[in-house]
């Protein structure tokens, strides 16, 4: 049994949109994308920059993946451009898993408040690897 993710479908470019009033959700969605912004992370593969922007729907490499299956035996396979098939290799989910967890942790973004404030954030600077969210 596979999973798939997909890419929102991009919205008409002809028709006139009106972007939407500056809400506390498009200040958030406008930090996230700061904070994730592959330009930040010098060591962050091509491949990595691609899932990041995949997930917060930002295009940072060129061809964009548009979708992401994880297979029956834990492995993830993307669409990336304009292929018909899920023929990129990402690796395995507990991989992804792992570097997705730790890149949220160095972007300082933390799966609950209860870290900013702990004794090891202050002692260290940085909080450990966080598993409240699993």
């Amino acid at each position: 049994m596979t999973r798939a993710y997909h890419r929102r479908p991009q919205q008409n470019p002809v028709s006139p949109i009106k972007e939407p009033a500056t809400t506390p959700n498009s200040e958030l969605q406008l930090r996230l994308r700061e904070k994730l912004h592959p330009a930040r992370f010098t060591a962050m593969s091509r491949k990595m920059a691609a899932i990041v922007g995949f997930i917060i729907d930002q295009q940072f490499v060129d061809p964009p993946i548009w979708e992401m299956i994880v297979t029956s035996d834990g492995f993830v396979l993307a669409r990336v451009g304009d292929q018909i098939g899920y023929d990129a290799f990402i690796g395995s989910f507990a991989d992804l898993t792992r570097n997705w967890t730790r890149l949220l942790e160095v972007a300082e973004l933390y799966a609950c408040g209860a870290h900013r404030g702990s004794k090891e954030v202050r002692r260290t600077g940085r909080a450990g690897r966080c598993r409240c969210w699993r």
